[in-house]
């Protein structure tokens, strides 16, 4: 909030723009610079891993979603 007076009173000698405009531009200019900095706390705070976390099991699926064929329809489409 004190960045954001504080860039308002600069802006408000420095910039012809309407008081209106010096005061969004000064909340929006404050909050990207607060986000930035909770973005770069955030990552700091993390531990770094080229391994993605996985905590499911990968099981495969039932006999009830799989189509079964015979082994001579299974080759006769390899063949053509």
């Amino acid at each position: 909030m004190i960045f954001a007076l504080l860039l308002y009173g600069h802006l408000s000698v420095m910039s012809d723009g309407s008081g209106r405009k010096r005061l969004l531009s000064s909340v929006l200019i404050s909050a990207s610079v607060v986000g930035i900095f909770l973005l770069t706390h955030y990552a700091a705070r993390k531990e770094f891993s080229d391994e993605l976390r996985f905590s499911s099991v990968i099981k495969p699926l039932g006999r009830e979603w799989v189509r079964t064929v015979s082994p001579d329809a299974f080759f006769a489409t390899w063949r053509n």
